[in-house]
């Protein structure tokens, strides 16, 4: 299951800020524009799924943000901009490096939501595969 996250910024993220993002990680990383370039992945070079950041919506006070993410912190001037965000499964503490990397580069806020495990008894081989 991805982890779900949101990125709160002064300004909307770009690509270049993922790209220096991944830039800074020892990982060989990439960005994939989604949507136009409005939303990015970040990716592994074999393609695998690291992260993904969504095209932000701005918000304009505190009350916006409690409403939608009563867990989220005021530590952002407003007007702000939110991107929600998910993490791999598979690699969820690169994924959480390389948002925490985002966050600290464009003076934003990361909020995440608490890590979910699934036990085995309920994961399956796929759809109908035994429980």
């Amino acid at each position: 299951m991805p982890r779900e996250a949101v990125l709160l910024t002064t300004d909307p993220i770009r690509l270049m800020e993922l790209g220096e993002a991944v830039q800074r990680r020892p990982e060989r990383l990439g960005v994939q524009g989604i949507d136009r370039g409005g939303s990015a992945a970040i990716l592994h070079p074999d393609g695998r799924l690291v992260c993904s950041v969504q095209a932000p919506v701005r918000l304009e006070t505190i009350d916006e943000v409690h409403r939608l993410r009563p867990d989220a912190t005021s530590e952002v001037s407003f007007p702000c901009y939110w991107h929600d965000a998910w993490v791999a499964p598979d690699d969820e503490p690169l994924g959480v490096a390389c948002l925490e990397a985002l966050a600290s580069m464009t003076r934003g806020v990361l909020v995440l939501s608490p890590a979910v495990s699934v036990p085995d008894r309920h994961r399956t081989e796929g759809v109908g595969g035994p429980p």
